[in-house]
């Protein structure tokens, strides 16, 4: 891929690319970016596929699975699951 001689990049991109090359690797995950550049990922990902557009940078976007108990999850974790319920019962 050819890179024009000059790009025009605005500070929060200098920003990004300087955090980038100051970390060194080839790969590196949203969070971490976050850590070392001081920026917010709300920031970052919009300068970040600015630089993609532009050619300098590629981001791969990967679903992540989260976690969430349900209202009825919550009250298995406060008040126990149903057969905890009942064995305490039984062993008093």
């Amino acid at each position: 891929m050819q890179y024009p001689k000059s790009l025009r990049v605005s500070a929060g991109e200098l920003k990004v690319l300087e955090t980038l090359k100051e970390i060194g690797k080839r790969v590196i995950d949203i969070e971490e970016l976050e850590r070392q550049s001081n920026l917010k990922e709300a920031q970052l990902l919009p300068l970040c596929l600015l630089l993609q557009d532009k050619g300098v940078l590629k981001v791969i976007i990967e679903p992540k699975k989260i976690l969430k108990p349900t209202e009825e999850g919550l009250k298995y974790l406060k008040e126990g699951f149903p057969e905890e319920r009942l064995l305490s019962i039984v062993s008093d």
